[in-house]
Formats: structure tokens, sequence, C-alpha cells
């Protein structure tokens, strides 16, 4: 994650099982030109992994990588995912933050989205979500924009 250039072709996600000394791309196949912009794993199964693509939109696997898939039914996109984060006690949570177009939430792992974005700007550039790990009802999200905003009604 991080500076990009839209022109440059991506390079997909990469995985180290020694701490960083050996690096292997795991989106080999359908995403490997992917403009990863953030990535999250579930606390509560390892295995699953979401992330955000300024190409591609949300990604996720659910076998650490072996296979990846395309998650984005009802998410309004017109310039990618920045962001993306889960619910520490609940794997099925999922905030997306998207370019230019706010804060979604799955309830069902990212089968399908809802905007919940009240209280933004409907063009907000979500490129930072957390989740508090005291609280993880409490949702932080960086607009690039116009700063942080906290959520805390879940």
């Amino acid at each position: 994650a991080g500076v990009f250039d839209q022109e440059v072709a991506g390079d997909g996600i990469y995985l180290s099982q020694d701490g960083g000394l050996n690096w292997e791309q795991i989106t080999k196949e359908n995403f490997a030109d992917a403009h990863v912009t953030d990535i999250s794993i579930a606390q509560e199964d390892r295995q699953t992994v979401f992330a955000a693509t300024t190409n591609y939109g949300m990604l996720r696997t659910r076998n650490g990588g072996e296979s990846w898939e395309q998650i984005n039914q009802g998410l309004m996109m017109r310039h990618g995912a920045r962001s993306v984060a889960v619910h520490p006690g609940n794997p099925e949570i999922v905030y997306a933050g998207i370019a230019f177009g706010g804060i979604y939430r799955s309830d069902n792992g990212g089968e399908s989205w809802q905007n919940s974005s009240a209280g933004l700007n409907p063009e907000a550039n979500i490129s930072d979500l957390i989740c508090d790990p005291t609280n993880p009802n409490i949702l932080y999200a960086a607009d690039l924009f116009s700063g942080v905003y906290r959520s805390s009604d879940e």
C-alpha cells in the first residue's frame, strides 16, 4: 500500500512466510496487476484477507491467498477502493473506503455492501479505516480532503 501511479501496472499482492526475507506473489492469475491500496486480515480467521484496489475494487481470499475473488456487489465505484477494515470480533463485518464514494459496510463477509456514509461528504475519499481495538464498535475514517471521522454507532 502507498503511493502509486495509475499509469504504471500494479503488481498484485505478495506474501512472506519468513519474516520478510522472501516474498511470493499470491495474486498470480486474475489479479496479478492489482493496484493494492490496503489489506486487512480477519483476526478470527487468518485465512480470510480483504484487499482494496484501485482497478478491481474489493478482493477477498478465504484460503490464505490460494485464490482471490472480486466482491463488489453494491459498491458504487468510479475510482476504486482505497481502504478496508475487518471488525476484530466478527469477520463478517467489513468496511470499505471508496475513492470519492465514502464508506460501505458488509455484514456478510463482503458478499454485498451497503452505503454507510451518513454524515460524510458524499464525495469523501476514504484513505484509511480502523476499528478501535479496545472497542470494535468504534470506526475511524480518514478522508483525504476533510480529516478524520469517528463513528460509534456501529
